[in-house]
């Protein structure tokens, strides 16, 4: 089991930041992401009391396997994105800490759910590595400069996948 987490705060994370994805479902983790699951994909501003929320998202993917994600901030000029494939990393799990004092998003590229080693024995889900085997994962990560056109180029490739 592998789980990349990349907690993404402010400035990228405010009010008004766009979380740039093709998605192609959704699941809430449990009962409190599905009262906001109208809201997965925005960014609020801090709120007191906030509970996390979690989703695991079913991103498209090119012929090849690779997907992407990202956050932009336009108002600060810049975004950041994740690149990787499928085949390797086949879930993304989205955490949402909307929280004032815990104000903070986790993109998260894994070849599991953050569940369990039970959990995915029982789905039929839980990979194992043979003894002298090995695996190779690829993760790309970026900066979008705003100023540069980058935003507007990563969500226009977003859309041709």
């Amino acid at each position: 089991m592998i789980l990349y987490h990349f907690n993404f705060g402010y400035p990228l994370l405010q009010e008004g930041t766009e979380l740039i994805a093709s998605v192609r479902a959704v699941t809430p983790r449990d009962p409190r992401a599905k009262e906001g699951i109208d809201r997965y994909l925005e960014i609020e501003r801090p709120q007191p009391g906030f509970a996390e929320q979690a989703y695991y998202l079913d991103l498209a993917a090119d012929a090849a396997g690779n997907t992407r994600i990202g956050l932009a901030q336009r108002k600060v000029g810049f975004g950041v994105y994740l690149k990787f494939n499928k085949k390797q990393l086949p879930r993304l799990i989205q955490w949402k800490q909307m929280g004032e004092g815990y104000y903070v998003m986790g993109l998260e590229p894994a070849n599991c759910l953050p569940e369990g080693r039970a959990a995915e024995r029982e789905r039929g889900d839980l990979q194992f590595i043979a003894p002298g085997e090995s695996r190779e994962f690829h993760l790309e990560i970026g900066v979008l400069d705003e100023y540069e056109g980058e935003i507007d180029r990563f969500k226009d490739e977003i859309k041709q996948v």
